[in-house]
């Protein structure tokens, strides 16, 4: 509501304008007079000139008495407004030292009683009031320190059922070394895929590396074949006996995959398949990348992709400590990094000392010749896998033509069980 003015300021603002009206009405009446007075004396063209000129001048003088009046009534005003919002702000000031006052007297009297604070953005100390109250108090007032969140150890156990997983981090973080400990951890379920184009020769142990000297070419190859082999598998599952997560397991591990996403340009395309059908074709997938936006990922434009990581695993490192804050989708989880990745991975199985007599024993079961037959026939069956394979037209219908050189149910089991008994994805 704007301030109104008072009785003493009506009264002037009325004789100011009463005085400059007056004056108009003087000078309008001295004006006409002269002009009466010579009308006869002066030409027509002469006379009106004059009164046009006359009457100019009387606008612009009442025009200026209009704007100083209200110029008087915007300064007034102005003023009002000023001195009530500087009154509501001394109340304001005269409520908080209130406040003030009264907690001062409750901390002088010792009823209340400020320590020093110790919060994670400093420390907080009162030095204008007394350091001990003046006599014991049952529940001092102080703020409660932050309760620590509780570190999980159980990392690898968490996420071992996981099919998608995403591993974010910075560099130094150990996204290589959580890569190496999860691959360590599921090559004894299925056949490990390792994609890795900026990685150095061992890293990965004895397990072939694809994409090794920032060969792309090679990662790209390896995805359509990936793709080929998930067809395959879809088409069992839908036409065939085959159910829900029973082919031979088969886990992509993917390091680096934001260098990745830059050199394939048509990225989004090979991994959506295996991203959102691999999970029941038994085809697990498993990414380490600085970033998880769509366009870290190659996924530019697709975000909704991205939701079908069953968790997120996103790894800080504070001071010299690791840490991994994993999302299942129901809030972030702290867990304590594995550490350092320090075995090699195996491919292949250790060497094992035998007795004598041991060796013996196996030499006579190896000589027999229906064990050769058999071992034999392994070794066609593994060999011809992979040259079908290469020449990407494997079926079990034609690896049993190339090796018995019939097909059917009896011998599509038995390819089954040599492949599965030797971690050959079919």
């Amino acid at each position: 509501m704007s301030p109104q003015p008072g009785s003493a300021a009506k009264v002037v603002l009325v004789f100011v304008a009463v005085f400059f009206l007056a004056i108009i009405a003087i000078a309008c009446t001295f004006f006409y007079e002269f002009l009466q007075a010579y009308k006869t004396e002066l030409n027509r063209a002469l006379f009106y000139t004059l009164l046009c000129f006359g009457g100019l001048i009387l606008l612009a003088f009442a025009s200026a008495t209009v704007y100083g009046v209200a110029l008087l009534v915007l300064h007034y005003q102005s003023k009002r407004l000023y001195n009530l919002e500087r009154q509501q702000t001394l109340q304001a000031v005269c409520n908080t030292n209130r406040l003030f006052e009264v907690t001062a007297n409750q901390i002088a009297a010792g009823q209340i009683y400020l320590t020093e604070q110790r919060t994670e953005q400093g420390t907080v100390r009162f030095k204008s009031l007394p350091r001990q109250p003046k006599f014991p108090l049952e529940s001092p007032l102080a703020l409660p320190e932050p309760e620590p969140q509780e570190l999980k150890t159980t990392l690898l156990a968490d996420i071992s059922d996981c099919q998608r997983l995403l591993i974010v981090g910075a560099s130094g973080t150990g996204k290589t070394s959580l890569l190496l400990h999860i691959a360590q951890d599921r090559q004894q379920h299925g056949d490990l895929i390792i994609l890795d184009s900026n990685g150095k020769k061992g890293k990965w142990g004895l397990y072939p590396v694809i994409g090794l000297g920032y060969n792309h070419q090679a990662i790209k190859e390896e995805l359509l074949r990936l793709n080929e082999v998930l067809k395959s598998r879809f088409d069992e599952y839908a036409f065939g006996d085959v159910n829900e997560r029973e082919h031979p397991l088969i886990t992509i591990i993917a390091d680096e995959w934001h260098i990745i996403s830059t050199e394939i340009k048509d990225l989004a395309d090979l991994i959506r398949p295996i991203l959102t059908q691999g999970r029941k074709l038994s085809m697990d997938l498993i990414v380490g990348s600085n970033g998880a936006t769509a366009k870290s990922l190659g996924l530019a434009g697709e975000m909704d992709l991205v939701n079908n990581f069953e968790a997120i695993l996103r790894l800080s490192k504070v001071k010299d400590n690791r840490l991994v804050a994993v999302d299942f989708g129901e809030g972030e989880v702290l867990y304590q990094h594995c550490g350092a990745f320090h075995s090699p991975l195996p491919s292949h199985h250790p060497t094992v000392s035998v007795s004598q007599e041991f060796q013996n024993t196996l030499n006579n079961i190896l000589n027999n010749p229906v064990i050769q037959d058999d071992l034999i026939r392994e070794q066609k069956i593994i060999a011809g896998y992979h040259q079908l394979k290469a020449a990407n037209a494997f079926s079990l219908n034609q690896l049993a033509l190339l090796v018995f050189g019939k097909k059917g149910g009896t011998y599509t089991d038995q390819l089954k069980a040599v492949l599965k008994a030797n971690n050959l994805s079919f």
